[in-house]
């Protein structure tokens, strides 16, 4: 519905074998174009690429965003940072594992382009 913001955040993991890379996903819903918050809600998928493992929350109850830095770059693009927090693990998606963190600091950009 064109409400909030989805981050994709990844890297390769340097000390793992076979150079696998996770990535991040955050799906934001309070969030709005060029504002900064606390305590937003999020939706947190963790993906390690090329194995077929998905670990996320259900919904947005275990995790919260603080956003300190939105500011425009160029049109819809604007730099980002922020620090996602987890009080429950996220679960694996296809199995019975887990994964816990307590804390995820980022940067990036963020496109708020609707997609087409």
């Amino acid at each position: 519905d064109a409400e909030g913001a989805r981050l994709r955040l990844s890297a390769p993991l340097s000390d793992a074998e076979n150079a696998k890379t996770v990535a991040f996903i955050l799906g934001i819903p309070a969030l709005r174009r060029g504002e900064t918050g606390t305590e937003l809600p999020t939706n947190v998928t963790l993906i390690e690429e090329g194995s077929g493992r998905f670990y996320g929350t259900r919904d947005t109850s275990g995790c919260w965003t603080d956003v300190t830095r939105q500011a425009q770059i160029d049109g819809p693009r604007y730099a980002i940072r922020g620090t996602v927090y987890c009080v429950s693990p996220l679960a694996e998606l296809n199995g019975g594992s887990s994964i816990s963190f307590t804390e995820l600091q980022f940067t990036g950009q963020l496109d708020w382009s609707l997609p087409e």
